[in-house]
C-alpha cells in the first residue's frame, strides 16, 4: 500500500552555538562535583566502619571492667527503686487519706 501523503521530513533544527558558562553556572557544576565527591567518600567511610565493626574483639580486662561498672549501676538502681517505691506508696496513701 501507498502512503495517502507524503511524508516531508523537516530539515534538523540548526545547533545553537555552545556559549561559555557564565560564572554562576560554573559555580554550581563546581558545588555540584565537589557534593558528589563528599558523598562518595562518606559512603566509602561508612562502609568501610561497617565491615570493621563486625571484626573487632574485645580484650578480657576490657570485658572484665565494663562488667564490673555494670553491676556497679545496676546496684545502684535496684538501691534506688527500693529506697523510693515505699515512699511514694506512703505519698499516696496519706494524700488519699487528705482527699
Amino acid at each position: 500500500m501507498e502512503p495517502m501523503y507524503n511524508q516531508q521530513k523537516s530539515p534538523p533544527p540548526p545547533e545553537e552555538e555552545k556559549k561559555d558558562p557564565s560564572m554562576t553556572e560554573k559555580t554550581v557544576q563546581g558545588i555540584k562535583e565537589q557534593s558528589q565527591a563528599l558523598y562518595q567518600g562518606a559512603k566509602s567511610i561508612m562502609h568501610r566502619n561497617e565491615s570493621s565493626k563486625k571484626s573487632q574483639r574485645y580484650s578480657g580486662p576490657f570485658v572484665t571492667i565494663i562488667r564490673k561498672r555494670l553491676d556497679a549501676y545496676f546496684a545502684i538502681t535496684v538501691r534506688s527503686v527500693r529506697d523510693s517505691v515505699p515512699k511514694a506508696i506512703g505519698f499516696y496513701l496519706v494524700r488519699a487519706v487528705q482527699d
